[in-house]
């Protein structure tokens, strides 16, 4: 089973001093999308823009970091969190939110106050 499950990957590189295959495996799908590689910003869809973005979606629907971690194939979950997890100031907001509120004594409705 291992063998059919890697036989389905797609190549990352490919033979020791060749060009990697998966950029132009991508740009081939990007074309036919009729998305552009490179847009007039600058900025490129390219494999890591695209895994950027998977990481920065996985951490916002609340996938742990070490699943993250391991569906990028890092080596830390430093990596992954510092460097490829993009989470937006809503994001942020969005989470806060979740804090229950505050009493005016600083305890929270669930928390019994200091006597």
């Amino acid at each position: 089973m291992v063998g059919d499950q890697e036989a389905r990957l797609l190549p990352l590189a490919g033979q020791v001093g060749e060009e990697p295959l998966h950029g132009k495996f991508l740009q081939v799908d990007l074309k036919a999308a009729e998305i552009e590689y490179q847009n007039a910003d600058g900025s490129f869809a390219d494999f890591h823009s695209l895994l950027h973005t998977c990481i920065s979606n996985l951490a916002c629907n609340g996938v742990p970091l070490a699943t993250a971690q391991k569906l990028a194939r890092h080596s830390t979950p430093v990596l992954t969190a510092a460097r490829y997890t993009h989470i937006e100031l809503a994001d942020q907001h969005r989470e806060v939110e979740k804090l229950p509120p505050l009493k005016p004594d600083g305890t929270t409705e669930d928390e019994p106050p200091d006597d």
